[in-house]
């Protein structure tokens, strides 16, 4: 279809259109800065508010900000270990990464830098937090401790218990959505549901819930997008499960603490959220996202799995 401005040109057409690309890159968040000979590394995006700092200290940096002079800003400040940008231009330093954030997926904190729109800058109420190694090794993933494990129950440990009611609440694998010659399962503290799942099993990254009622019954994790919650499928042929799990130590934790459930390497991105379609039932969520259909994310609790044998 001609365009109005230009007949020479094309503009589309009914339901159609034109895509152009630049050419240039898609913005990325930096994920380490070199200094001196230390390094700064990409620890994730966390929540923050302006009630509850996640980082402390607060820069300003006149020339903008990006990764690279946000870090720079905060080891010239005063030597700080984390550095965060946020909203697109804000700095903000600390030694400590204080409660009550939360770890979300890294789509949360894609908003534009001012001074760069090669990169992003967290978002707003997300930082992106850096972490610094003098030492320039940058902090390796925690390693898992087994793959395979019999027998064992899950319990959420809250990072930031609440001042009233239980720090820790046991988890149990609940029916979610049945079909013909299928079952799917999520992990939940939901009190009053039922559950013929007692104990759980890990066979090489595998989580299986064993049922008391089917002993037969070959249930096995799928894989978990950011965002969702992990899940569990009872099916006929048996789907052979995702190989995305494992227990890792507790490294905050003091010595003879459970160890932890992990998926995907990664044992500290787990919260409960108030899961809003189904009567506020409380589910596991990996990763938990701005704007889910079922849950709102500034309601979601931090917690640790505990694997408890």
């Amino acid at each position: 279809m001609p365009c109005s401005g230009d007949a020479t040109q094309t503009c589309g057409g009914p339901v159609r259109i034109n895509v152009f690309n630049s050419g240039r890159p898609p913005p990325v968040i930096v994920q380490s800065i070199k200094a001196g000979t230390g390094l700064w590394t990409y620890l994730g995006c966390f929540t923050d508010t302006v009630a509850a700092r996640t980082l402390g200290t607060g820069v300003n940096i006149p020339a903008g900000t990006t990764a690279a002079s946000c870090t720079a800003a905060c080891q010239a400040a005063g030597g700080f270990l984390n550095a965060g940008i946020e909203n697109g231009h804000e700095c903000w330093c600390d030694n400590a990464i204080h409660p009550p954030t939360q770890r979300t997926s890294d789509a949360d904190c894609r908003m534009l830098c001012e001074a760069n729109h090669d990169e992003y800058c967290g978002n707003a109420n997300r930082l992106a937090i850096y972490q610094f190694s003098p030492s320039g090794v940058p902090p390796g993933p925690q390693a898992c401790l087994e793959t395979s494990l019999t027998n064992f129950t899950l319990r959420a440990q809250f990072k930031n218990p609440p001042i009233e009611g239980p720090s820790s609440v046991p988890l149990k694998i609940v029916t979610v959505e049945m079909a013909r010659n299928v079952l799917w399962t999520v992990i939940s503290a939901c009190s009053l549901c039922c559950s013929e799942w007692p104990s759980y099993s890990l066979q090489n990254s595998i989580f299986t819930p064993r049922s008391i009622a089917i002993p037969t019954q070959e249930m096995a994790s799928t894989f978990t997008n950011d965002g969702e919650s992990p899940n569990f499928v009872a099916s006929i042929p048996a789907f052979p499960g995702s190989q995305s799990y494992c227990i890792m130590t507790d490294n905050a934790a003091p010595i003879g603490s459970p160890p932890l459930l992990a998926f995907d390497n990664k044992a500290d991105a787990f919260s409960l959220c108030t899961n809003t379609s189904a009567n506020g039932r409380q589910d596991v969520v990996f990763s938990p996202v701005t704007g889910h259909p079922h849950y709102l994310l500034d309601a979601c609790q931090p917690i640790n799995i505990q694997v408890l044998t």
